[in-house]
């Protein structure tokens, strides 16, 4: 007898939400999708920066829009580097020593993973949730991030996000950033919506159609029985070892076998492109601000 799994789709990740907090980014938890926020009609920085990758070197596949935010490399780790040092600094002025550990609600998750689709591969059984960081007092967060009552927010279609308006966290993105950080948080909301509108469009895209058939063939011949392979992991026991359970091993194996990934991603790809091609100023004016953050960072660190 088939196995049936129910589907429970879980939360939406972002900055700070209203209302809510920052999700987990454990697997079981569901899809992650890159956090919304930006810019529309960006003047580009007077430094030249490196361009954007088309895609990052562990995905040649990836969606163009998530390649936009998801894509991290040397401009992007000059950055953070910069934003730590000017943080650092400011905090050491209220007599502070500010220690990284993953405060910043802002990080853009990069690192993550896109789950678009499920598990992808054994090493998605490895646990890599980032352990909550040691409370440093109402004073450290204050200074951190400002008056709790002062905060820029941002609204989407889909959510509101908001960041400190005051602290060195505010600072640190002033410095970087100028006036601009209210539209690079709604630029950054725009293609949250963005992704989250072409992922439901892939739903009836046909070729993607298929590859759900293939797999769900191949997995029926296993004896498990799920729509899609999503809802066959939001379906699994709050309690399963995914490094053994039999339907996690039965569907990393059917989506090697029926290419599931490639297709699925492949069709992503051109939905997520002709949105991009409809709303031509969004990669430029995301890149521009980029470049003028990349050109304020190397004022910073004096490069």
């Amino acid at each position: 007898m088939h196995r049936k799994l129910s589907h429970n789709p879980g939360g939406l990740p972002g900055d700070r939400q209203s209302p809510g907090s920052r999700p987990s980014r454990r697997v079981r938890r569901g899809v992650i999708a890159a956090v919304a926020a930006g810019i529309v009609g960006l003047v580009a920085a007077s430094a030249p920066a490196p361009q954007v990758a088309a895609a990052p070197a562990q995905r040649q596949d990836l969606p163009p829009i998530y390649a936009l935010l998801d894509v991290r490399n040397d401009v992007d780790r000059l950055i953070g580097e910069a934003k730590r040092l000017l943080v650092e600094a400011c905090m050491a002025e209220q007599g502070f020593r500010y220690v990284d550990a993953g405060e910043d609600v802002d990080s853009d998750d990069a690192g993550n993973g896109l789950r678009l689709f499920g598990l992808e591969s054994p090493d998605d059984l490895v646990d890599r949730s980032p352990q909550e960081p040691a409370s440093q007092g109402e004073a450290y967060g204050r200074a951190l991030f400002g008056d709790p009552d002062k905060r820029i927010v941002a609204t989407g279609a889909r959510v509101v996000v908001s960041r400190p308006a005051t602290g060195c966290l505010a600072d640190a993105e002033h410095r970087l950033l100028g006036d601009l950080r209210l539209r690079r948080m709604q630029l950054r909301m725009q293609l949250f919506d963005a992704e989250r509108d072409t992922r439901e469009q892939l739903d009836t895209d046909a070729g993607f159609r298929t590859a759900n058939e293939r797999w769900r063939a191949c997995m029926t011949l296993t004896g498990f029985d799920a729509p899609d392979p999503l809802q066959l992991l939001a379906g699994l026991p709050g309690n399963a070892d995914l490094r053994s359970h039999p339907a996690v091993q039965a569907d990393l194996r059917c989506k090697a076998e029926t290419g599931y990934l490639r297709t699925a991603y492949g069709r992503l790809a051109v939905i997520q492109q002709a949105w991009l091609d409809s709303h031509p100023n969004v990669a430029t004016d995301w890149n521009a601000i980029r470049n003028r953050q990349y050109a304020a960072a190397r004022r910073v660190v004096g490069r």
